[in-house]
């Protein structure tokens, strides 16, 4: 099984697919890991995005924005605590 990565930090862009879900794409920089699956480095289960699982926080707002959320990674999915906007357009 895969750990959970906790306490991390990653900046990227609040976009939403053909579903209506949310993702983090264009991810520029992750921060702070504490665990990670063993043998794995820095950009351990990042892709060219992640899917946001919902929570208290809300991405509505921030589609198409470069955002840092802070939260907990497993494998491509990422549970958002807390969400700052950097920018209201990706580049």
């Amino acid at each position: 099984p895969i750990k959970m990565i906790k306490a991390t930090s990653l900046t990227g862009c609040v976009e939403r697919d053909a579903s209506g879900a949310f993702t983090l794409g264009h991810i520029t920089s992750k921060v702070k890991k504490n665990s990670a699956p063993e043998g794995a480095g820095d950009h351990a289960g990042m892709g060219d995005e992640l899917h946001l699982m919902p929570s208290r926080v809300d991405f509505s707002k921030h589609v198409g924005h470069q955002v840092t959320v802070k939260g907990a990674q497993d494998g491509n999915t990422f549970k958002a605590k807390s969400l700052t906007m950097i920018a209201p357009t990706c580049s």
